[in-house]
């Protein structure tokens, strides 16, 4: 995830941050955004939340294992 910032300079963003790194990918099925979000926190207006899916291998089966991840970014420079 990355963002950019009104005060940053024109044409750039903020370093990205790293959720989890999944263990395949789907390549057969055009769908995977049926499950993912991203709001804001209206406490802070500075605070974001995202979940999506993401497939986990599982070796004594071997067979993917899609599992839920939830995300929190808080902006560091957030006005």
């Amino acid at each position: 995830m990355t963002w950019r910032s009104p005060t940053d300079a024109l044409n750039t963003l903020q370093p990205a941050t790293h959720s989890i790194s999944g263990d395949g990918s789907q390549t057969d099925i055009d769908r995977w955004e049926d499950y993912t979000q991203m709001s804001v926190d209206p406490v802070d207006d500075c605070t974001f939340f995202y979940t999506n899916q993401y497939m986990k291998f599982d070796e004594t089966n071997d067979t993917p294992n899609w599992s839920t991840r939830i995300a929190k970014l808080k902006l560091s420079n957030c006005l």
